[in-house]
C-alpha cells in the first residue's frame, strides 16, 4: 500500500460512509492491508491520547 492509498483510506474511513471492503476497492488494496492500516491508525490516536 502506497502512502497515497493509506492517506485515501483513511480519509474515507473518518468519513464513516464506508466500510473496509469499499475502501480496499476504491483504493485498490488487499482489504486485509485497509483493516492493518485502520488498526494501527486506532493505536496510534491511543497511545498519544495515554502520552
Amino acid at each position: 500500500m502506497t502512502f497515497q492509498q493509506a492517506a485515501t483510506a483513511l480519509i474515507l474511513w473518518a468519513s464513516r460512509q464506508f466500510d473496509t471492503l469499499d475502501i480496499a476497492r476504491a483504493v485498490d488494496a488487499s482489504e486485509a492491508d485497509v483493516c492493518r492500516l485502520i488498526h494501527a491508525a486506532r493505536e496510534h490516536v491511543v497511545e498519544g491520547v495515554a502520552a
